[in-house]
């Protein structure tokens, strides 16, 4: 199927690359609702965790631990691509 640019010329589209990593195994191999009762579960070992932490080093403190380690947890389990071709780059 193609579609018409804003000047008149024919764009193609690309196929779509398949949805695996690098080992070959499927993005969608965790089931959603493990998914979801994982972010309940991480949501509220969190908030008791960080209950015990604002007497130490205040909302703002507490707040920036939180954001710290969630980065660094994801850091872990996702790295992103920071390659990026031309066309990221630009706006169109």
């Amino acid at each position: 199927m193609a579609t018409m640019n804003a000047d008149g010329t024919e764009r193609r589209r690309r196929p779509r690359p398949s949805l695996t990593t690098r080992a070959g195994r499927a993005y969608g191999a965790i089931p959603p609702t493990a998914l979801v009762l994982l972010g309940i579960v991480s949501v509220q070992v969190g908030s008791a965790l960080a209950k015990h932490l604002f007497t130490e080093v205040g909302s703002f403190g507490t707040v920036a631990l939180r954001l710290f380690f969630a980065a660094a947890v994801l850091t872990l389990f996702w790295r992103p691509s920071l390659r990026m071709n031309h066309s990221a780059w630009t706006a169109s």
